[in-house]
């Protein structure tokens, strides 16, 4: 399947995803009006001495029972499909990453033979030279293309941009970097009447140490600056870092559509910085991407990733690349709690935040696993919560302790309605949420978070 078909796909997807969540938060909004409306009858009921007026009573709440019901009923399946969706809208962001890797390795081929043609050309111009010494004068005349292949210029910098974006910005941007005493390869630059145009392309960049990406929707359309982002991937895969992305007029998702890998990499946006700030951060190389970047802060020790794809969560890279496993993963849309770790403190659904946005090492990660490291010798409130039997199944425990460990740091004796207002963000469906709030205020009376 071509990348665009992909794409294509996916965005139905997101449509039919959108259309889903809409309508199940339409069904959980008329199951928590009617839910109320039952609880008003069970409290009317609860004061009624009239017989005749409770049967009635009683009979409004059956009614109102059957409509739960039903709408119950008509939620199972929406949140099946929905949960389908997700899984085959992941399935094609993996294909799509297989299918963008297969048009760079294309690529790859591409610039391979291209640098086995220059190097032939050089090869017969050094043997024209030892047979045609007394010659000289005359074969370079013949042959000036081929001296410049060796004695080539070095640049710091090549930059692919389309022509539509050069006088608002690549232009300025471009006498602002050589000013800055950069060797820049930019096209106004170099090119000159009578440049074969792929020949020169192919030299700035291989001769350039990083490439600078100016994506903007101009860019997206054009074949030239696409072909010339194919060749800086393809140096890439040599294990070489080299891409320096900047957004131009574009959004995130624009980015991602055409190219999840690109959308990972850290870029700078002209929407954010002048193009004065974006030429000091260049020149002050604060903007490549290193190793930190696959760093993580996780309970006190650090975890890298081998790579890191910009739709990943923070409960996938938990999971499935460290292996802590504490942190469950329940709905996956931010509203059951069980997937809660703190960052920075501060109780958060690693569901819905995304990996990257939490890596580089600066943010601190905590999971339940640093609330209970030794599981066959349980101290504070990982012990409080197991003497006090504040579980059943045991899958929402981890989230509720997290955001109680949080809350007692902050307030060190909560009240019980100070603990409920904490853990409203939670969902327990086997009831144990009156076992787990008496525990938080037991913990808080005894001095433990």
């Amino acid at each position: 399947m071509s990348f665009e078909a992909i794409s294509n796909q996916i965005a139905s997807i997101d449509r039919e995803i959108n259309n889903l969540e809409r309508d199940i938060q339409n069904l959980d909004t008329e199951i928590n009006r009617k839910s109320k409306e039952a609880a008003s009858i069970t409290e009317k009921m609860s004061r009624e001495k009239d017989l005749k007026k409770f049967a009635n009573l009683s009979k409004d709440l059956s009614r109102k029972s059957d409509e739960i019901s039903s709408l119950e009923k008509r939620k199972t399946p929406k949140v099946k499909s929905l949960g389908d969706k997700q899984k085959k809208k992941r399935d094609l962001y993996v294909s799509l990453n297989k299918e963008e890797k297969r048009e760079r390795d294309r690529s790859k081929i591409e610039q391979k033979e291209i640098l086995n043609i220059q190097q032939q050309i050089t090869r017969e111009v050094k043997m024209q030279q030892r047979v045609s010494l007394h010659s000289l004068d005359e074969f370079v005349s013949r042959n000036i293309e081929a001296v410049d292949v060796i004695m080539e210029k070095q640049y710091d910098v090549f930059i692919s941009h389309a022509s539509e974006d050069k006088d608002d910005f690549v232009r300025p941007f471009a006498t602002l970097l050589r000013n800055k005493g950069l060797m820049v390869w930019y096209d106004e630059f170099e090119l000159m009447v009578g440049d074969k145009l792929r020949r020169k392309i192919d030299e700035g960049l291989r001769t350039s140490r990083y490439g600078i990406v100016v994506l903007s929707s101009f860019f997206f359309s054009k074949e030239w600056p696409q072909k010339e982002l194919d060749g800086l991937f393809a140096i890439e895969d040599s294990g070489i870092d080299v891409i320096l992305p900047i957004w131009h007029k574009i959004s995130k998702n624009e980015v991602l559509h055409y190219s999840p890998t690109i959308a990972g990499i850290l870029a700078l946006n002209t929407i954010n910085f002048s193009i004065e700030e974006i030429v000091e951060k260049i020149v002050e190389k604060e903007v490549y991407i290193t190793d930190t970047d696959l760093l993580f802060n996780v309970n006190g020790k650090e975890y890298v990733l081998s790579e890191i794809q910009p739709y990943w969560s923070l409960n996938f890279v938990l999971r499935e690349k460290f292996g802590l496993t504490f942190t469950k993963n329940g709905c996956d849309r931010g509203q059951c709690g069980h997937c809660t770790v703190l960052v920075d403190g501060v109780p958060m659904y690693s569901c819905i935040v995304l990996a990257k946005d939490v890596a580089g090492g600066k943010k601190k990660i905590e999971t339940a696993e640093s609330l209970a490291p030794d599981m066959y010798n349980l101290t504070g409130i990982a012990k409080e919560f197991h003497d006090n039997e504040a579980f059943q199944c045991g899958w929402c425990t981890a989230g509720f302790m997290v955001t109680a460990h949080a809350l007692l740091l902050d307030n060190p004796k909560p009240s019980m309605q100070e603990v409920r207002e904490a853990l409203s963000g939670h969902v327990c469906v086997c009831t144990a949420i009156k076992e787990v709030c008496e525990t938080v205020v037991k913990c808080g009376e005894k001095g433990v978070s």
